[in-house]
């Protein structure tokens, strides 16, 4: 589920909460897993702008 959590807003932020819960299941099952996770944490914290 993403969802857009205020819609007037010019800049919204979405949820990611069920893609991101998912994706970790997923990945817990994997060696590895601490790599995976700080890549996919550090991309999800790249992707949001600066300005917020």
């Amino acid at each position: 589920m993403i969802s857009n959590i205020e819609p007037n807003e010019v800049n919204p932020i979405f949820e990611m909460h069920d893609v991101i819960a998912e994706k970790i299941l997923q990945i817990n099952g994997d060696k590895g897993n601490k790599e995976y996770l700080e890549r996919s944490v550090t991309n999800l914290l790249s992707s949001i702008p600066k300005s917020l």
